[in-house]
């Protein structure tokens, strides 16, 4: 199998996730933390408040989810 670019990467990501219908890029933090859970397999995601935040308050997602600029 053929290495693929990031440009064509890009582009198959891009195609995939239109046909699906879900978005490219994820920023939900309720959906982050699912996710997180779903890849620890420990049942450990982030912790959520009621009100649908992060336990620390903070919007953001942890700096190791944040886009690196590349």
């Amino acid at each position: 199998m053929a290495r693929l670019t990031s440009e064509e990467l890009a582009v198959l990501v891009a195609e995939s996730c239109e046909r699906q219908g879900v978005p490219v890029k994820v920023t939900d933090v309720r959906v982050l933390a699912n996710v997180a859970t779903l890849l620890r397999g420990d049942g450990q995601g982030l912790k959520l408040e009621a009100g649908g935040g992060m336990a620390d308050e903070t919007e953001e997602p942890p700096s190791e989810w944040r886009e690196t600029g590349s």
